[in-house]
Parts: C-alpha cells; sequence; structure tokens
C-alpha cells in the first residue's frame, strides 16, 4: 500500500479549480494532497478507498467553505469528522484550516477550526501553502516528503500520473471569490497594516472599542465556546494592535 497523504481538501465541485491550484502547489513542495477528483496514488493501484480512511490519516486538513461546498452533505460529514479526530488523536488532523470564499454567516453550523482564512489570500496561493506547512512545522515537512519519494520509489506509475497532472501550472482563479470573514472592517478584503497605521490612532482607538464591544455581546449571547465570529473578532483586534504599536514605535503618529 501506498504511504497516505499528509493533507486533505474538504471541498464541493464548484470550487475544483482553486483546489487544483491549491494541490499543485503543495506537489510543487513535495506534499502529497487528498484530493478525490485527482486521487492519490494509493486509489490509483486498484479499488478506491473510502475517502474517510484519508481524512482519518491526514495531518492538514484544509476546507474550501464557498456558498456552494457548505450546503453540501459530505462537506458538512468531513467538516464534523475532521474535529472529531483531532479530540481522538494527537497526530492525525491535528490543524484544520477552513478558507471562506462567501460572505453569508457560518456561526455555529460547522466546528471551529484551527487556521482561517479569508478567500482574498488565494491570491497568493504559494504564500498560503507556505503558511500552512510553517504551522505544522519542520517534522510535517519531513515526514510529507519522505512519503511523497517513498510512494515515488515504490509506485512509479501511479505517481508520474499525478506528476504530469501537476506539474503543469494551474490555470488562473477567476475573480469571483469574495471575503466573508465579518470583521470590524466589513466584508471586503482585509486592511493591511500600512492601511490601519494610515487611519491614525484616534480611529484605531474606536476600532478596538467597537471590538471589545462586539466581544462582549458575544461572550454574553454565546458564552466563552469557540467560535467563527470569536475568532474573527480576536483577529480584528490583533491586527489593530499591532497598527497602535507600530505607530507607537514610529514616534506616536496620531489624528
Amino acid at each position: 500500500m501506498a504511504i497516505e497523504p499528509h493533507v486533505f481538501i474538504c471541498y464541493g465541485r464548484p470550487d475544483k479549480d482553486a483546489v487544483h491550484a491549491l494541490a499543485c502547489e503543495f506537489w510543487k513542495n513535495q506534499v502529497e494532497c487528498y484530493n478525490y477528483l485527482a486521487k492519490p496514488v494509493e486509489d490509483r493501484l486498484g479499488s478506491e478507498l473510502d475517502h474517510r480512511g484519508f481524512l482519518a490519516s491526514c495531518r492538514l486538513f484544509v476546507a474550501l467553505l464557498s456558498p456552494e461546498s457548505s450546503m453540501r452533505f459530505l462537506v458538512a460529514e468531513e467538516l464534523v469528522l475532521a474535529a472529531e479526530y483531532a479530540k481522538l488523536s494527537r497526530e492525525f488532523c491535528r490543524c484544520r484550516a477552513y478558507i471562506l470564499t462567501t460572505t453569508d454567516t457560518l456561526e455555529g453550523r460547522f466546528p471551529s477550526p484551527d487556521l482561517l482564512f479569508t478567500a482574498d489570500r488565494l491570491g497568493d496561493i504559494p504564500g498560503l501553502v507556505s503558511e500552512l506547512t510553517e504551522h505544522l512545522g519542520p517534522e510535517f515537512v519531513d515526514r510529507a516528503r519522505r512519503a511523497w519519494n517513498a510512494n515515488k520509489g515504490l509506485y512509479p506509475d501511479a505517481w508520474a500520473a499525478l506528476d504530469t497532472m501537476y506539474v503543469a501550472a494551474p490555470q488562473p482563479l477567476p475573480p469571483v471569490f469574495t471575503p466573508g470573514r465579518h470583521s470590524v472592517f466589513g466584508d471586503e478584503r482585509e486592511p493591511t497594516l500600512a492601511v490601519l497605521k494610515a487611519l491614525g490612532k484616534s480611529h484605531l482607538n474606536r476600532l478596538w472599542q467597537d471590538v471589545a464591544k462586539r466581544r462582549d455581546q458575544h461572550r454574553r449571547r454565546y458564552g466563552d465556546g469557540e467560535s467563527f465570529l470569536a475568532w474573527s473578532l480576536q483577529r480584528d483586534r490583533e491586527l489593530i494592535e499591532a497598527a497602535l504599536q507600530e505607530l507607537d514605535a514610529d514616534g506616536g503618529m496620531s489624528r
């Protein structure tokens, strides 16, 4: 049997182009993904295995959540299973990352992830893949690359079929993705530190107070459990505080 992929990508068929681009970049880094439309090395050796077996053995679970995929039963099932596997094991599904391409609220619909990305990150797929692999550390990368090379040596025909599929540069993604983090900044692209610093300290402090108010309201309503909204507000707070710290370091420029 081939060594299972270290990355499992959860998605719906309408998002196959974005997933193919992600899988290509992982492959370039010698990391194999389970991508159900492409078939991993193991599935190319004979009869296809139940996808849940690959899910149970992955180290990194990446879900692309769009308006279409979030309505699919298999996507919802995989999100729940990944969260359960993560609870039961310290090794498998140890990092679950969601990429949101919807402005619909996902509050309370799915288990909360370890990492959450807005859709604009798909504009820099090499950077996104790099951040995901760096989050898991050098041990993950080393094990994934050893598995990639082992499958290459043991099952050259199946490996070569995948290599042929992934070696060509993926087509540019159509500009249809919109972030949907429901942040204090609105549902547009997440602002850079430079943009936030340009707002000035007074405006940033007002935004910080708005975030604090929303966090307090969320805590009173939902408690201290993890949620998409709680994560989003925490991310807003981190961005605002980072901008304020840089302004202080620059000499306290304010308006």
